[in-house]
């Protein structure tokens, strides 16, 4: 069995912005993510928040602003946690892990419909560790 079951996801939020101070002259353009967790139990269930926003409306080097936030809905399972890693390891590292791609997934379809820059693939990255450095 397994100590963390994922079971569904929702968007709360999806939003992209044409940044009109954009220089287009700017062949080289470095989205650099920012994340944002917070969680809490309700109903026996463990709701986790991702929200992950990339661009800026305010530089001249980066051609838009978007932002995915999304709420996993998970159970723990304590009997199967034999290694005793405790539901707070679990929700900072598993549940942020398995939000990731949909959030991914999301950024880069969103970015791709825009018609005018090509889609944009978040990194694949550690995020709970992401979350660490940013906090």
């Amino acid at each position: 069995m397994s100590v963390l079951k994922f079971k569904n996801y929702i968007v709360k939020e999806i939003s992209y912005q044409k940044n009109s101070k954009f220089n287009k002259a700017n062949k080289q353009v470095t989205l650099k993510p920012s994340f944002y967790e917070s969680d809490e139990i309700q109903d026996g269930f463990i709701l986790v928040d991702l929200k992950v926003s990339i661009g800026s409306l305010e530089s001249t080097k980066l051609p838009f602003e978007a932002t995915v936030a999304l709420q996993g809905k998970f159970e723990y399972v304590p009997e199967d946690d034999k290694d005793d890693f405790g539901l707070t390891t679990f929700i900072k590292q598993n549940a942020v892990a398995i939000l990731y791609p949909y959030v991914r997934s999301i950024i880069s379809n969103v970015t791709m419909a825009s018609n005018e820059y090509p889609g944009f693939l978040l990194p694949t990255i550690n995020v709970s560790e992401e979350l660490k450095k940013q906090k």
